[in-house]
């Protein structure tokens, strides 16, 4: 009867171990993802610090900037996440502007008119320019000297090897508009 007792005392203590652990590392999962965002939060001040931001600029991280003096992001636009801009020349995403996950706004490219080791130093540069309104989908890729006019929305997975006119619809690699979009005009 005693080694009955014994052994539920020790499956209650089983028990009450195994929920000590789950407490414990799902507290440790809650403090690592806090210090985790901290960081992040840190990051995004640290690239955002030295770019022209307007008034109610949201960003999610993670976010790539490189030369960030080279930036100026208007009022009320929203980034995703994982946004990679190089910004070798200028780039200006104007107000009310979307910008879905995983979008890259480049401006330099490697001269490929050079060969082999002259062309690891061989800059191309052109600034980027995205229109008020307009919308960038997800894995969407802005290379140098594209203009996205204004209201203009880009499909996802799209490469912008030229400009877009306003309030159109573009997709495709390269982009090419493929309706207008009237509304919103």
């Amino acid at each position: 009867m005693q080694k009955l007792q014994f052994d539920l005392v020790g499956q209650g203590l089983s028990k009450i171990m195994q929920s000590l652990k789950k407490a414990i590392k799902g507290i440790f999962g809650i403090l690592c993802n806090a210090l985790y965002q901290a960081l992040l939060r840190g990051r995004v001040w640290y690239f955002t610090k030295d770019m022209k931001l307007g008034k109610n600029v949201y960003i999610r991280v993670p976010l790539n900037v490189f030369h960030p003096e080279n930036v100026e992001i208007g009022d009320d636009v929203c980034i995703n996440s994982g946004l990679t801009i190089l910004a070798h020349d200028k780039v200006f995403i104007g107000s009310s502007t979307m910008i879905a996950t995983n979008v890259s706004i480049i401006t330099v490219n490697h001269d490929y008119g050079k060969v082999g080791r002259q062309s690891y130093n061989a800059h191309k540069t052109a600034p980027v320019v995205i229109g008020k309104n307009a919308w960038l989908g997800a894995n969407v890729t802005v290379l140098p000297g594209a203009v996205i006019g204004e209201g203009a929305v880009i499909g996802a997975g799209s490469v912008v090897t030229a400009d877009i006119p306003s309030y159109t619809v573009a997709a495709g690699v390269p982009a090419k508009v493929i309706k207008e979009r009237l509304a919103g005009k």
